[in-house]
């Protein structure tokens, strides 16, 4: 959602596979990378990551195990330039290490 750190109920699903995955490797770490569609909002994107990260937290994933990164606006997948490239652009992506 635009200009917003919140959670969707469509990423539930994902967020629970992540989880797990993390669940079944411990040794798995991972890097969030937070994204955000139009203006350089920096803090914005990192927030997102922190905002999953949080999410994690909750469900006992060691903390140590994630760290966030914020990339505003550099790195879109598709140009903007509708509302649903802007959805596409607005994301929160996971590097597994």
């Amino acid at each position: 959602e635009g200009g917003t750190d919140v959670l969707l109920k469509s990423s539930h699903e994902s967020l629970v596979q992540l989880k797990l995955a993390l669940e079944m490797d411990p040794s798995l770490k991972i890097k969030l990378q937070g994204h955000v569609c139009c203006s350089p909002d920096q803090i914005l994107s990192l927030k997102r990551a922190q905002k999953v990260k949080e999410y994690l937290v909750k469900q006992k994933i060691d903390p140590s195990r994630i760290f966030c990164e914020g990339f505003s606006n550099t790195k879109n997948l598709v140009p903007n330039n509708s509302e649903e490239n802007y959805s596409i652009n607005r994301r929160v992506e996971v590097v597994f290490y």
